[in-house]
């Protein structure tokens, strides 16, 4: 043993003394890319630890922009100061402006997607939504062969200014496009697909996803991708999240959001190309003394000296709309020389029936509404959450065209365990059926559906796009609530366990066992419990 060591120190003396005479030594050679071998049962729980950045001094730090804030940390927090609160959530905001402005700054260098001609990437062409009878230890939707993506010729990168630096949307010269996403929360929201999947894309319709773990040649495909057009230090924050040992990638959805649409965008939506809001300006005259004031519909006539406004006439020129007035005058006769002016002009907005394919659009809703309930999924509509959601977790899909479809987003599941959590999700069920009883106690002309819970949703999208959903619209989503609360309540414990169990196990490299602290997180038993309060309310 003495030898051996004298030996490496005599080895190291050499190397040393070499070094010096003929100057610093080359760096070593890049380590080998890890490629796991391929077999069943062969799962990696260490893979190779990514790259660290490069260490910057004090000044290069002080210009690096992580994220939309300096590389300093978060801001320190004194909390004996009385104003400690406000100055944080400045401080938040003032950061998210700083944050969307690094995104348009990077993304005014990088080539640009044009979304308006961009198709999704077909990731694999046998993908339906189809629920079958038996369930598999995996999922049939992970049996599926995906197709591969040609990483390497990406040509265009496009960034999320939603999560400003998690999501990517890569374009290659086809003008296909695909989706990458790099989230903490890869494997509840890789459940949530599959639970969708489940349930068939007539319920609810998800964009398809798979997973790419660190050990793969397909994840250092995806970050040359991205690297190609985002660089490590000066676009450390953008560019981190691609650097994440799990990377979701994602079917792309060419939709709007619901912010980007407007008012009239949502009642055309739900009610058919023939909508028309046109403004009625209602002139009361009197006659005679004795006389009730009589309206004349001036909608598309003006006699002279009558008030007139016709800047958000939207249809005059369509000799087709309705106008609805108290009296059938002509909209062309003049006034009166007697007559005495009290004109009041208003908007009247003439109503059309739903659409058939707006009133599935509304149940399809209602759909989405019950799916996040069950796995929890608090950020898209507050009817049994207290915050103001986010609608534009749900796209229209050709809004403007008969094929009107809704694709839900970014859901994850969020399970409270019982064995932590007794109490909280107690009372989470007893919301849930709180709601669902009540919606399904409902009788038209007794309560409003806008003084249920239903009104929470009907105010968040009010908030995002202007569009206030009227009692017959909630009508067709409180349907759609109650009649996926009626399917979910199907799914056997068989089929959940055996979601619950695949996702614990599909990953082959498992780094520093990221997945499976994650996967912790996942409890079947509040997917269970929820799924018996549906069934509870529909039986």
């Amino acid at each position: 043993m003495a030898q051996i060591g004298s030996e490496s120190t005599t080895t190291t003396s050499t190397t040393s003394s070499t070094t010096m005479m003929t100057g610093p030594a080359a760096p070593p050679p890049p380590p080998p890319m890890f490629v796991p071998p391929s077999g069943p049962g062969i799962k990696y729980k260490h893979a190779p630890l990514p790259p660290k950045p490069p260490v910057l001094d004090e000044e290069a730090r002080a210009k690096l922009v992580v994220g939309g804030r300096a590389d300093s940390g978060m801001v320190q927090v004194n909390k004996a100061d009385p104003q400690w609160l406000s100055k944080t959530i400045e401080h938040s905001k003032q950061a998210k402006v700083r944050k969307w402005a690094a995104v348009e700054t990077v993304a005014s260098q990088v080539p640009r997607i044009d979304f308006a001609d961009a198709t999704p990437f077909a990731l694999t062409s046998q993908f339906s939504q189809n629920r079958t009878s038996n369930a598999t230890a995996e999922s049939d939707v992970s049996l599926l062969e995906a197709k591969p993506v040609p990483w390497s010729t990406a040509s265009a990168l496009g960034l999320s200014h939603a999560g400003a630096g998690g999501v990517y949307f890569i374009q290659f010269p086809d003008k296909s496009v695909v989706v990458v996403k790099g989230s903490q929360t890869t494997p509840q929201e890789f459940l949530a697909f599959h639970l969708a999947a489940l349930l068939g894309a007539d319920a609810i319709r998800v964009p398809w996803m798979r997973v790419v773990d660190l050990g793969s040649n397909e994840h250092v495909a995806i970050q040359q991708a991205i690297r190609k057009y985002l660089d490590p230090v000066a676009h450390a924050g953008l560019e981190k999240s691609a650097s994440r040992p799990f990377l979701i990638v994602m079917e792309f959805v060419p939709g709007s959001s619901v912010e980007s649409m407007t008012a009239a965008d949502m009642k055309r939506l739900f009610h058919g190309d023939n909508v028309r809001v046109t403004e009625v300006n209602t002139t009361a005259v009197i006659t005679d003394a004795g006389a009730a004031p009589q309206p004349i519909d001036l909608s598309s006539g003006s006699p002279s000296g009558s008030p007139r406004s016709s800047s958000n006439n939207i249809s005059s020129s369509n000799s087709n709309s309705n106008s609805h007035s108290s009296n059938n005058t002509s909209s062309n006769a003049a006034l009166p020389a007697d007559a005495e002016d009290i004109s009041q002009v208003t908007t009247v907005s003439v109503d059309q029936p739903l659409s058939p394919r707006g009133k599935e659009l509304l149940e399809a809703l209602g759909r989405v509404v019950t799916f996040d309930m069950w796995i929890n999924n608090w950020d898209r509509f507050p009817c049994v959450w207290d915050n103001e959601g986010n609608p534009n977790n749900v796209l229209v899909v050709d809004h403007s065209g008969p094929e009107a479809d809704l694709c839900a987003i970014d859901q994850m599941v969020t399970c409270l365990d019982p064995r932590n959590f007794a109490a909280a999700l107690d009372a989470y069920k007893t919301n849930v059926r709180n709601f669902l009883v009540e919606l399904r106690g409902w009788r038209k002309g007794e309560v409003k559906l806008t003084d249920t819970n239903l009104g929470r949703l009907r105010s968040s999208i009010e908030l995002c796009c202007g569009y206030s959903l009227t009692e017959d619209e909630l009508s067709f989503v409180r349907r759609g609530i109650l009649d996926m609360a009626e399917t979910i309540s199907t799914v056997s414990d068989q089929e959940i366990r055996a979601k619950v169990s695949h996702i614990k196990t599909c990953i082959a490299v498992d780094w520093e066992n990221t997945w499976s602290i994650a996967c912790n997180s996942i409890n079947e038993d509040h997917l269970l419990g929820l799924r018996d309060v549906f069934a509870e309310v529909c039986s």
